[in-house]
């Protein structure tokens, strides 16, 4: 029974990481350590639990019935040492954050950068990018995503929004005919974000209007998209943190600055195996309390 217990658990780090040699490192052990638990797991029920080839490992389907029980126990034992074990106070261990380019001179980052300050024991990675990573095969801990969420196997918490400006270079601006309403600018160059669609919702009070337009350059990163604004490239909603300090000294212009873009809502995803007590709930309780971005 022992055997299996640990075996379960082994077999739980590879299945979440979709590899031996990250479930390896997240437990300490060495990948054919963790190999063989779970060879020996597979004697022992007489099946495959996982299927093995050079690029990649994937569950048959008894891994798949196994691998809720086996993340189950673990979170299981998790929450029973933590009823146990005094919180002193003192926090420690990893974590791996990915999040959005557009919140890299954010105030949510300045929140991150405190709750680091006050725990200097936790090892943080932080990765910046505007691609949907898979958390479970990349290892991620915790995800800050803007836009609409389609996972549903993850816990997610509402954050607030990301408030976008409506903007272009003042050499741009000059070109085209003095617009009047958000309709006159579906014939303007528009940089697209390629996790956004193709238009934009624009308000003035009660008055919404879309803007549908054809793309004139696509990328994939919010930064690259602010820097191509400036370069004269074309119209760009970037969020506001991001230009105004190029609105300021003038290296990019308001348009329309009557109409609000609509802002894109900002939530906080994770794992839904994560323990209660893990660091991704510290550290989301400690942003809700803050609340100072």
């Amino acid at each position: 029974m022992i055997e299996d217990i640990r075996a379960m658990a082994v077999f739980a780090q590879v299945a979440r990481h979709g590899s031996f040699t990250r479930a390896a490192a997240e437990l300490g052990l060495s990948p054919s350590v963790v190999s063989y638990h779970v060879s020996q797991l597979e004697k022992r029920l007489g099946v495959a639990l996982i299927y093995r080839s050079t690029r990649r490992l994937s569950l048959t389907h008894e891994g798949e019935l196994l691998q809720q029980h086996a993340m189950d126990m673990v979170k299981a034992v998790q929450e029973g040492l933590a009823r146990i074990h005094p919180d002193d106070g003192r926090l420690s261990g990893k974590l791996r954050l990915s999040l959005s380019t557009a919140l890299q001179q954010s105030p949510l980052l300045g929140g991150i950068a405190e709750f680091a300050n006050l725990h200097p024991a936790i090892r943080m990675q932080l990765e910046f990018s505007d691609d949907c990573r898979d958390l479970y095969a990349d290892a991620i801990d915790l995800a800050f995503r803007a836009g609409q969420l389609e996972d549903s196997s993850l816990k997610a918490r509402p954050l607030g929004a990301i408030k976008r400006k409506l903007v272009c270079s003042p050499g741009y601006f000059r070109q085209q005919p003095e617009p009047e309403e958000p309709e006159s600018l579906q014939r303007w160059r528009w940089i697209k974000l390629r996790m956004l669609p193709a238009s934009r919702m624009l308000s003035k009070g009660q008055v919404r209007r879309e803007v549908a337009f054809h793309t004139y350059m696509e990328v994939n990163s919010v930064e690259a998209m602010s820097y191509l604004s400036i370069l004269g490239m074309g119209l760009a909603t970037p969020p506001s943190a991001m230009v105004d300090e190029a609105l300021k000294d003038g290296r990019l212009t308001e348009v329309l600055p009557d109409w609000q873009v609509a802002p894109i809502p900002l939530y906080a995803v994770w794992p839904g195996n994560t323990a209660p007590n893990h660091l991704v709930r510290r550290l989301l309780d400690f942003l809700e309390q803050q609340r100072n971005w």
